[in-house]
């Protein structure tokens, strides 16, 4: 079995930055180091803050951004203890005779300090056999208390008070809809969630192609916003379906004659989708146009099939999202049973305002 994790930096507006491939079984925070230093390389200056997740939580990142002046932003992660036992919080450190005090009062000294960094304070194992808070503190058949300390900790702790400033929140907020999305789109929409190629340079030559298009694809969908924006969009149609589902919701929460949404709000989310996505053409001159003189030539299925093929002929001029489906416009068509004049009056209205 072959595996790869994809690790991606992006700005605040979802750009990709640039990506790095490492094999699935090297550690997040062990990726960071070279992904930034890449990203600083293609910025050529020094970002003011990185948000990140979870799994580059640690004192070393905590170390590496602080000293060059970046804010390391990160999520809150909950204790690792057992129910019933103290969380390592319970536990205060002196930093004057560097040693943890316990909930008993009782002090840990330093041991040692590990190959990982870990600084090692233990308890008295003679106080802590008749202490009366042992069930809480350790299970540890030698009476003794372990509390570890990283060398960088003061580092780490810095990071975690910036988690609560309101600017910083703000920021990290921004992950879900930016790096997250991107996520999300190379997974579901350009074959990410499976590997194809075997070897890191393979990999990673996929992952620069895929973030190329998908910038590309912004880049074209925020000039179009820039650039062909119609004055009025039909684009809030679609979730009509999910405004009826709350209804629905409602209605049978508050205890009324239940009703069934299932057939209804299915039943209605294509169509809307559908004259949603239509309607938003006609408000463009450049389609409004070509729908009258297509729907004035044929008849009724050899004018969807036609229309096809013209929208997809001038697709680089609407939304890089928008849903094209020959079948939902065909519903729209005979499942919704418009009549040639209603669908005329529509093109009429949509072409008023350009005369």
């Amino acid at each position: 079995m072959f595996a790869y994790s994809y690790h991606t930096a992006c700005d605040r507006n979802g750009w990709i930055l640039q990506p790095y491939v490492t094999a699935a079984n090297v550690h997040d925070s062990q990726a960071f180091f070279v992904l930034f230093e890449r990203v600083k390389r293609e910025i050529q200056s020094c970002p003011e803050a990185v948000c990140v997740d979870a799994g580059y939580k640690t004192p070393a990142i905590a170390k590496y951004l602080l000293e060059q002046g970046v804010k390391p932003i990160w999520p809150y992660t909950r204790p690792k203890t057992k129910d019933g036992f103290f969380r390592k919080s319970d536990f205060v450190y002196d930093e004057y005779f560097d040693c943890y005090l316990c909930p008993n009062d009782q002090v840990l000294s330093y041991s040692t300090t590990n190959r990982e960094g870990y600084r090692e304070y233990k308890s008295d194992p003679a106080v802590c056999r008749s202490c009366p808070y042992l069930h809480q503190c350790t299970q540890s058949k030698s009476y003794t208390k372990v509390v570890t300390r990283h060398v960088w900790q003061d580092y780490y702790e810095e990071a975690e008070h910036l988690r609560y400033v309101p600017e910083y929140r703000e920021l990290y907020a921004l992950r879900k809809e930016t790096i997250e999305r991107d996520f999300a789109d190379m997974k579901e929409k350009h074959g990410l969630r499976w590997t194809h190629y075997r070897g890191l340079e393979k990999n990673e030559a996929q992952a620069m192609l895929v973030c190329a298009a998908m910038n590309l694809k912004k880049l074209a969908n925020y000039l179009w916003k820039a650039k062909h924006r119609p004055f009025f969009s039909f684009a809030w149609l679609p979730i009509l379906p999910t405004f009826f589902e709350n209804i629905v919701y409602l209605w049978n929460k508050m205890g009324f004659r239940r009703m069934s949404e299932t057939h209804f709000v299915n039943s209605l989310r294509p169509l809307l989708a559908a004259a949603g996505f239509l309607l938003d053409i006609l408000a463009h001159k450049r389609f409004n146009l070509l729908f009258i003189g297509l729907f004035a030539a044929k008849g009724k299925h050899n004018f969807i099939d036609e229309f096809a093929v013209a929208v997809n002929m001038q697709r680089p001029f609407l939304q890089q999202d928008a849903v094209f489906d020959l079948k939902s416009i065909s519903f729209v068509f005979d499942g919704a049973q418009l009549s040639f004049t209603f669908l005329s009056f529509i093109v009429s209205c949509a072409s008023i305002r350009y005369v």
